[in-house]
């Protein structure tokens, strides 16, 4: 009995050893190891995409714009990732203003696995964004030419809408429309691009004008030297000469009303007369501007006339 248990014994310890050496040879034929099962790529210059930013905030500083990526999948599958199939991403839901240290996260497909990336994390800089509303100013440069005058100009609006982070928006400078008058002889309408600029010159990129475009007039008016005339309404007018002082005056404006001013005329009444005199002032066609004298008062002398 015991050499029977002893044989039995001896079969069972070689059947064991030989089903572990049966079960490692098929387990390394048909499942060969880890190491050898896979292949890593690396990827570089990978975007950083910005998701979830809240709607009122703006990112003013970003520590990289790319991602390095080394990769690690079996070799049929990360052999036909392409760069379109990595995406890499920091998630910026719910964060205040300020600066904020996220790790990079990275959308692969089944399968795949990160095992480095430089940079791992990102430093983010939020501002809140702002709404300024701000003057449009017209500038002139240069005078007009002999013969003409440039009244003030408008803007159209003269009144923007900026919008950004709060620091560029503290930024900016007023808003110029500078306009070269030196050869215009006619008015000047044109529409220009408005540019957010800061101290030196430079566009600040992150600001938004609502209307980007304007529209300026810069009137320029011919210059017409125009003679002042007296006339006494009364019946017995006849038997007066009147001198007036000044005699003529300059006027600005646009040609088709300067055109039809042959003359100024001052009308009064001899009851309006004192010591011989009459001083008043005289009306202009709408439209029509005074330049000089810059006074509209004038001074009749009232003589009776030598028979």
């Amino acid at each position: 009995m015991r050499r029977l248990v002893k044989g039995n014994l001896g079969e069972h310890i070689l059947a064991l050893v030989l089903a572990l050496v049966l079960w490692f040879f098929v387990k390394s034929t048909l499942e060969p190891s880890r190491l050898s099962d896979t292949a890593t790529r690396n990827f570089t210059g990978v975007p950083i995409e910005l998701r979830n930013r809240p709607q009122d905030m703006e990112v003013v500083t970003q520590g990289a714009g790319a991602v390095s990526l080394t990769l690690r999948g079996a070799p049929d599958i990360i052999g036909r990732v392409t760069a379109e199939d990595v995406l890499a991403y920091v998630d910026l839901r719910s964060l205040g203003e300020g600066r904020h240290q996220l790790s990079v996260r990275v959308d692969l497909p089944a399968g795949i696995e990160v095992t480095a990336a430089s940079p791992a994390r990102l430093e983010i800089e939020l501002e809140r964004i702002l709404s300024s509303q701000t003057t449009v100013t017209l500038v002139r440069s240069g005078e007009a030419p002999p013969g003409y005058f440039a009244p003030p100009g408008t803007v159209s609006p003269d009144v923007v809408l900026v919008t950004g982070p709060r620091s560029s928006i503290g930024e900016m400078v007023a808003f110029f429309v500078v306009v070269d008058i030196s050869r215009a002889q006619s008015t000047l309408v044109s529409t220009v691009t408005l540019l957010p600029l800061n101290a030196d010159g430079q566009v600040i990129e992150n600001l938004n004008i609502t209307p980007e475009e304007v529209t300026y007039t810069q009137p320029i008016y011919p210059v017409k030297s125009v003679p002042l005339r007296a006339v006494l309404i009364d019946a017995e007018a006849e038997g007066y000469v009147l001198s007036v002082a000044p005699a003529e005056f300059l006027v600005a404006g646009p040609p088709d009303l300067l055109n039809a001013i042959e003359n100024i005329v001052v009308e009064f009444s001899l009851a309006d007369v004192v010591d011989g005199q009459y001083s008043g002032e005289f009306e202009l066609p709408e439209g029509v501007l005074l330049l000089e004298p810059g006074t509209r008062l004038v001074t009749v002398t009232v003589t009776l006339a030598e028979e």
